[in-house]
């Protein structure tokens, strides 16, 4: 298609196996009905850009719940027109969504995944080669399990104002942080594997991670706990049964901020950590 395929509210949208959508000349899927697209391993739906101009997904304030399984999701941007513009390569706004064997890849936009002021699960699923943030969620309550974050342009999961669960993670190569809380956050999980990045972790304005069975490998900055913005407070890292190898720093800890690993708090290591962050000195500028 090119042009956008725009659904309103009210309808029940079905796609069956082995389903396939070519968005070109800037094209995007809009709509306000919960999207089902339910492929198999042998067939999987696909919705991709063969000329790298098309937009992407957009599900906004459906009524029911969406659910993507085993979806390819390939070389999309974000849809926007002349009123707005969105980040993600797929998006959920204020719908709630279930995501099962998925691949987000090639994502040409701000996010592969934004799911804002929505509940959402996300299982067995591969985020790849991602042009910035792979997962960003803003304002949510929800579960990612058993994925994969591979070569993400910049943050592997990125949340603010949300409630977050994680279990069997494995994110290589962030270019910034692998893991960032910030704006309130709440992240509890285990099994978590970071693997050659710039930063593993960050809690920052107010967030808590706690998090149990964590690989942090050649990284260069393990974790970091600060407050960046003025109208929210400092953070904190709870982590037990931590392995850290090949790692530059194990960690950044600023005052009043606090970071715990194996029920002992660390000390003070910066006054000011953001003087150090987004590519002062680790992870990557933010602009």
């Amino acid at each position: 298609v090119g042009k956008d395929v725009i659904i309103p509210l009210g309808y029940k949208v079905s796609v069956d196996k082995g389903f396939n959508l070519d968005l070109i000349k800037g094209a995007s899927l809009i709509s306000n009905s919960a999207i089902n697209f339910m492929g198999i391993a042998q067939f999987p739906v696909r919705i991709y850009s063969s000329d790298s101009t098309g937009g992407g997904v957009f599900i906004s304030g459906a009524k029911e719940t969406s659910t993507l399984e085993h979806c390819f999701f390939t070389n999309l941007s974000n849809p926007n027109n002349e009123f707005w513009e969105l980040s993600g390569a797929v998006n959920f706004n204020e719908t709630d969504v279930s995501i099962r064997n998925c691949v987000f890849e090639n994502s040409r936009c701000e996010d592969g995944l934004n799911i804002i002021r929505s509940t959402f699960s996300i299982d067995e699923s591969l985020f790849k080669d991602t042009y910035s943030d792979a997962f960003d969620g803003d304002f949510v309550k929800g579960t990612i399990a058993n994925s994969t974050f591979f070569n993400s342009g910049n943050d592997g999961i990125d949340v603010s104002g949300s409630d977050l669960i994680l279990n069997n993670i494995t994110i290589e190569n962030s270019s910034d942080k692998a893991i960032s809380a910030g704006e309130n956050s709440k992240i509890k999980g285990e099994v978590i594997t970071i693997i050659a990045g710039e930063i593993g972790i960050v809690s920052k304005d107010l967030s808590s991670v706690e998090l149990d069975k964590v690989k942090i490998n050649n990284t260069r900055l393990g974790l970091a706990v600060f407050q960046k913005k003025n109208e929210f407070g400092p953070g904190s890292i709870t982590v037990t049964n931590m392995k850290l190898e090949g790692v530059e720093l194990d960690y950044l800890t600023e005052n009043n901020s606090s970071l715990m690993i194996d029920y002992e708090l660390t000390n003070t290591v910066s006054n000011k950590v953001i003087d150090k962050m987004y590519g002062r000195k680790y992870g990557k500028s933010s602009k």
